[in-house]
């Protein structure tokens, strides 16, 4: 089995229109939802997601399964 890391990363400090960007180059499989807590609010940081312009299935993927999917868990949320 091969494992081939890649990583992308989105400073706390997001600029306007970067998650945008990022889902546009990599797509949004490839991107994980991080909250650099204690140092910044989570809600704050989730927001950033929760309010940029790409689609549900996009904002699901950030959020919640590309982390179940590397865990190996269910997606399921709720």
């Amino acid at each position: 089995m091969t494992i081939t890391l890649r990583l992308f990363y989105l400073s706390k400090s997001v600029t306007s229109g970067l998650i945008e960007y990022a889902v546009e180059q990599i797509g949004a499989s490839r991107i994980l939802f991080g909250t650099d807590t204690p140092l910044y609010s989570s809600a704050m940081q989730k927001a950033r997601i929760a309010y940029a312009e790409i689609s549900s299935q996009d904002k699901r993927k950030i959020l919640y399964d590309n982390a179940a999917q590397l865990l190996g868990l269910s997606a399921e949320k709720g």
